[in-house]
């Protein structure tokens, strides 16, 4: 499928998705139309294919990956030895 969208379709797509309207009123390039979409469903996955088709970054985007420490090693000093203390 080769289509190409626009930065305003993406625009006004995204605005509606926004508002909860499922019909959105494309215009330029001296024409109008009005398309209404079956499910917010629908309309989320024609964003996605426009941010790739685009090269668009949506807002949050990537991994985030949560890391956990117990303390030990971490680099911090220590208020007090462990077990007592020296040797």
């Amino acid at each position: 499928m080769n289509t190409s969208f626009t930065l305003d379709q993406y625009q006004e797509l995204k605005a509606a998705i926004a508002q909860g309207a499922l019909t959105v009123n494309y215009s330029g390039g001296g024409q109008s139309r009005s398309v209404t979409y079956r499910s917010l469903d629908e309309m989320l996955r024609l964003l996605r294919l426009m941010e790739s088709e685009l090269g668009i970054k949506p807002a949050g985007a990537g991994r985030t990956y949560a890391s956990f420490t117990k303390g030990y090693g971490s680099g911090a000093p220590l208020e007090h030895e462990p077990f007592g203390g020296g040797i």
